[in-house]
């Protein structure tokens, strides 16, 4: 997780999001890193990784400054885009990866842009809930399976349960 620096909105326009999520692409083939989720914000993004070789800021360096170079270019500005370091949590339960999973695909719900997350375009939802394609570089098959034979409906009523409890994952993050 990152935020845009100063609350500036990097990602308002449909070819920022897209972007963005090229980067993410030939980063995930770039440093083995599987992508399970992610969802862009206006002023932030989320993004549920696992590194198969340990290489997690790498991953981050090379998105971030692939977007900040570009970005800059489109705007004619230059400077950080977003503020420092990325955030990031060990996950280290099923359980607790599964939350994660949740509180990505709500996040735009939660902040009050969508009352669907199968209806925010710039997020893995709509490809868990089968109503998008996949991307290459996503990876949703082992996490979909978690959710059992009838596991489209099953995630589903998945996110429909985390948001009548409102529960956040680790309980620290501040989105």
């Amino acid at each position: 997780m990152n935020r845009a620096i100063v609350g500036n909105d990097v990602f308002s326009t449909a070819p920022e999001c897209e972007l963005f999520l090229a980067g993410v692409g030939e980063a995930s083939d770039r440093y083995a890193t599987e992508v399970h989720a992610y969802c862009l914000i206006s002023n932030h993004f989320h993004l549920l990784l696992r590194s198969r070789e340990g290489r997690v800021s790498d991953f981050m360096r090379f998105v971030g400054g692939r977007f900040t170079r570009k970005h800059n270019l489109q705007r004619a500005s230059d400077g950080a885009v977003f503020r420092g370091r990325f955030t990031s949590k060990l996950i280290d339960t099923d359980a607790h990866l599964m939350e994660c999973l949740r509180y990505i695909h709500l996040n735009p719900i939660k902040a009050g842009l969508t009352p669907d997350a199968d209806a925010w375009s710039w997020s893995s939802a709509r490809a868990y809930a089968g109503s998008a394609e996949v991307p290459s570089w996503l990876t949703i098959s082992e996490l979909l399976a978690m959710f059992g034979p009838d596991a489209r409906r099953a995630y589903g009523q998945f996110l429909s349960e985390g948001l009548a409890s409102g529960v956040r994952p680790g309980g620290s993050d501040t989105d």
